[in-house]
């Protein structure tokens, strides 16, 4: 092996496990995401929250993760009359942290 190749790898791993990690740390934040940008004022999620819109209790037994980060994004992606406005502005981060929140 050259040493660049020996050098790329623990790199490539550390880069990995950092990325890794914030996505944890990240997903830890789901709950606080999910409050902070006002989801629960529509929607409820096992027994709390709003009725104006869709219990999300179970979306995830009924949506895959990207169908959910989707639905954040840009609701009229998947229903053009969603009232629901667009969470553009979060992260993908932010995005997957409320989507794996959701999946508990």
């Amino acid at each position: 092996m050259t040493g660049t190749k020996i050098l790329t790898l623990p790199v490539a791993s550390a880069l990995l496990l950092v990325f890794v990690l914030s996505f944890v740390l990240t997903v830890s934040q789901g709950k606080t995401i999910f409050m902070r940008e006002g989801c629960s004022n529509c929607h409820s999620f096992k027994g709390h929250g709003g009725a104006i819109a869709p219990d999300l209790t179970s979306v995830s037994q009924r949506r895959s993760m990207i169908w959910i980060m989707t639905q954040i994004r840009n609701p009229r992606a998947h229903n053009p009359d969603a009232r629901m406005p667009g969470y553009a502005h979060l992260s993908i981060r932010e995005q997957y942290a409320i989507a794996h929140f959701l999946k508990d």
